[in-house]
């Protein structure tokens, strides 16, 4: 799927751009942007889209996006659907160079730097890290002026030094940010998150692309950098995470629920990705 340019309105009262955003869902769509953002997810649930990446988010999700890095935040079903649900985000976007391009060749920057490469790929924030950013980028939305870049400069530093990170994207990903074909695949994209957990085939797929299947797996595979069959795997594994993390289903049930069709299959593939059994997946969430 394309993503779309967003275009970041710069901030008025100061060179980081902080906003709460209180929703019945996320409405953003897959998009990039040259600043860099960090986003804190407080309340829904939901999958997570990061460069060629699919996870599923819960609260407290924490993660840094580099530049013209592509995202989604897609809510569950649940939250377009009814208006009891909402969901709430702390996002934060910057300039690489926010504080001046002269700023960022001084030694003490070299850490920023660093951390602003591995941010490419996407981190995930994890741990003591993440509960103490959650603190400082909360504080934030109460402060103005220097206060509250100094808060900012803390926040980079925890994430700088911390080994409670993990990358998002593939090492080789590189996303292809030309948008002629914006929605085409935004439609292929939204008809895959919508009906991943039935059984349709590439045919199907292709339709809504008004492509034959040969030539769409190759175009599929090109602005995505993963097979139709790749990508709907990983669906159909996060809803199968999401199911074990927040149901009592049986496995068995959980499996074709996400619209695999074969335990043996789903039981390797869920292993080979979580190095876990789906069991010992759920026993370790729940301790």
């Amino acid at each position: 799927m394309l993503p779309r340019l967003l275009k970041v309105i710069p901030s008025q009262d100061g060179s980081v751009q902080i906003r709460h955003e209180q929703a019945r869902y996320f409405a953003n769509p897959w998009h990039f942007h040259p600043e860099l953002e960090l986003t804190l997810v407080l309340k829904s649930t939901g999958t997570r889209f990061v460069g060629d990446s699919i996870g599923y988010f819960t609260a407290d999700d924490l993660v840094l996006l580099g530049s013209n890095l592509p995202h989604y935040w897609k809510n569950d079903n649940q939250y377009y659907r009814s208006e009891d649900k909402n969901a709430e985000a702390i996002i934060i976007r910057f300039a690489e160079d926010f504080m001046g391009k002269e700023k960022f060749t001084l030694p003490e920057m070299q850490e920023l730097q660093g951390l602003f490469l591995k941010a490419k790929r996407g981190l995930l924030i994890k741990g003591n890290t993440q509960r103490r950013v959650k603190k400082l980028m909360t504080q934030m939305l109460s402060q103005n002026g220097l206060l509250r870049l100094i808060t900012f400069l803390q926040i980079l530093n925890l994430i700088s030094i911390s080994d409670d990170i993990a990358y998002l994207t593939s090492k080789g990903f590189n996303c292809h940010l030309n948008p002629r074909h914006e929605n085409r695949m935004n439609t292929v994209y939204n008809f895959l998150t919508s009906h991943y957990r039935e059984k349709i085939n590439l045919e199907d797929i292709a339709n809504q692309a008004a492509m034959n299947p040969s030539a769409f797996s190759r175009y599929f595979k090109q602005c995505t950098g993963k097979s139709v069959t790749e990508f709907l795997q990983e669906l159909r594994l996060g809803h199968a995470c999401k199911m074990l993390i927040q149901t009592n289903k049986n496995i068995s049930e959980i499996i074709y629920d996400s619209g695999f069709q074969s335990q043996t299959h789903f039981n390797k593939l869920f292993v080979k990705v979580n190095n876990l059994t789906p069991a010992a997946y759920r026993a370790r969430y729940r301790k």
